[in-house]
């Protein structure tokens, strides 16, 4: 049987879809990431994948208009946890890495990639599912972007004033 390449890419748009059909974006995370940007603080995304299907996210959930930067795997040449991606959103955002917090969800692609360079680790954990954030070495564990936006913007965070 030969390669049905219209079949194939039929198929593949079929299947992303109905993947962001059934997708919900977790509460707070907009209104975290526009207050973030309102008070002048950088954003940038490091994300795998393509970029094609990851900017499809990124429309989808409305969230255009909250990031700085946008870092594909695609466009670093790899994957997380490796280097290149970290490296290229730090170059983007032309900070100094110990004054960036990564905010992800994965202990190791997300948390293990950014200790090296010294930023600070968010790790969000689902804990209705049982989740947690084991061993892996990050610096603050929530489960919650809008509790998470409540302490950030508490006026007791370090390094984080409102204008």
């Amino acid at each position: 049987m030969k390669t049905q390449v219209l079949y194939a890419l039929d198929l593949e748009q079929t299947y992303w879809r109905t993947f962001l059909a059934h997708c919900e974006l977790f509460p707070g995370v907009r209104d975290f990431l526009l207050a973030l940007r309102s008070s002048g603080i950088g954003t940038a995304i490091i994300t795998d994948l393509t970029s094609q299907i990851q900017f499809r996210k990124i429309i989808y959930f409305g969230l255009d208009d909250c990031f700085d930067s946008v870092v594909t795997s695609e466009e670093a040449g790899a994957d997380k946890p490796h280097d290149a991606p970290f490296r290229l959103a730090i170059d983007k955002l032309g900070l100094d890495p110990q004054s960036i917090w990564m905010v992800g969800d994965h202990p190791v692609n997300d948390v293990a990639g950014a200790r090296p360079f010294g930023m600070t680790t968010l790790l969000r954990v689902d804990k209705a599912s049982g989740d947690s954030a084991g061993d892996s070495g990050c610096d603050v564990v929530f489960d919650d972007f809008r509790d998470l936006h409540r302490h950030v913007f508490s006026g007791k965070v370090e390094g984080i004033a409102r204008r």
